[in-house]
């Protein structure tokens, strides 16, 4: 899955995008006594409207539980005409 990390303003604001990115490309149960930490891996593999509508709701609350300095405006997933989902997610500062 491609994820795409946008900063609202046009600035550069590399280490919170970098956090993000983390959160986003961690799966969840795999950070040891953080077990909360990431995404829930088995979305990808519900139906599309189902998996996008909580890819949506994971990102934003993930974002927001462990990147306060985030302030998520828009998560956008879509599907490619091979199956594979993508995610864009446009962030600004909090």
């Amino acid at each position: 899955m491609e994820i795409k990390i946008l900063w609202a303003d046009g600035s550069d604001a590399v280490d919170v995008i970098s956090a993000v990115r983390t959160i986003l490309e961690t799966p969840a149960g795999t950070v040891p006594f953080d077990r909360d930490f990431g995404i829930d891996s088995s979305i990808i593999d519900l139906p599309y409207n189902r998996a996008a509508a909580l890819l949506q709701s994971e990102y934003i609350n993930k974002i927001m539980k462990y990147e306060p300095r985030a302030d998520v405006q828009r998560v956008t997933v879509s599907l490619d005409a091979s199956g594979t989902l993508s995610a864009e997610v446009v962030i600004g500062s909090a």
